[in-house]
């Protein structure tokens, strides 16, 4: 395996790594996001 094939899988697996990392931040952003709405309009209700 020569060098620039290590760089191109490097750059690969961090690209990778960054899409992944932002699909789980925005899946905890929406979850978060539904969880707080979920209570404003429980105690909405409760009122």
């Amino acid at each position: 395996m020569a060098r620039g094939d290590v760089d191109v899988a490097v750059n690969v697996a961090a690209r990778i790594g960054l899409v992944a990392h932002r699909s789980v931040l925005v899946a905890m952003v929406i979850s978060s996001a539904a969880i707080s709405r979920r209570s404003v309009t429980s105690a909405v209700l409760r009122r």
